[in-house]
């Protein structure tokens, strides 16, 4: 049976929504969308990325390495290659000290206070320290952490195993 101009123009139309809100909510995943309209950037956090090539450095690798108390860390193959390297790390806030605006913090692979995540071990934390006068809040964000990484040589004075200066910030997402 044959479908009348005002069947095949309702059909029509429902298709032309369909598609619609589809294209709506694709382009709704787009970072730059979903950055503007749900976290707008805190003070002392970056919009972008900065400038220059940044070797993603992941979680898994970081927990490999073994460490001791005052004893050279043993480090997974690679990972001494990026010691004073450029590096992007993609983790969550936890404060150093008080859960307020500061210039060092630790970034993890794990959110704070998830109640069935065991606490960090010392190689599954890196601390940041923000450039010199650069403070900025804790976030529950995701965040992405570009900066010059550096690890540990294992003396009794060193108090992490992972360190990356000069950092800049980017909410994640």
């Amino acid at each position: 049976m044959a479908l009348s101009k005002k069947e095949k123009r309702a059909r029509l139309r429902t298709i032309l929504i369909i598609v619609g809100v589809v294209l709506l909510f694709v382009g709704m995943q787009s970072k730059s969308l979903v950055q503007a309209i749900l976290a707008p950037t805190p003070p002392g956090y970056s919009k972008t990325p900065p400038p220059g090539k940044w070797q993603f450095l992941d979680w898994d690798t970081l927990q490999k390495t073994r460490w001791q108390y005052g004893i050279q860390p043993k480090l997974p193959e690679g990972l001494a290659e990026f010691e004073g390297q450029p590096v992007r790390v993609r983790g969550f806030m936890l404060p150093l000290h008080a859960a307020t605006k500061g210039s060092q913090w630790f970034v993890s692979a794990r959110p704070r206070g998830c109640y069935f995540c065991d606490p960090p071990g010392v190689a599954e934390v890196i601390q940041v320290n923000m450039p010199e006068g650069q403070d900025i809040e804790p976030s529950t964000w995701q965040v992405d952490v570009y900066g010059t990484f550096h690890i540990a040589p294992g003396q009794p004075s060193d108090s992490v195993l992972y360190w990356i200066d000069e950092a800049v910030v980017v909410i994640a997402f």
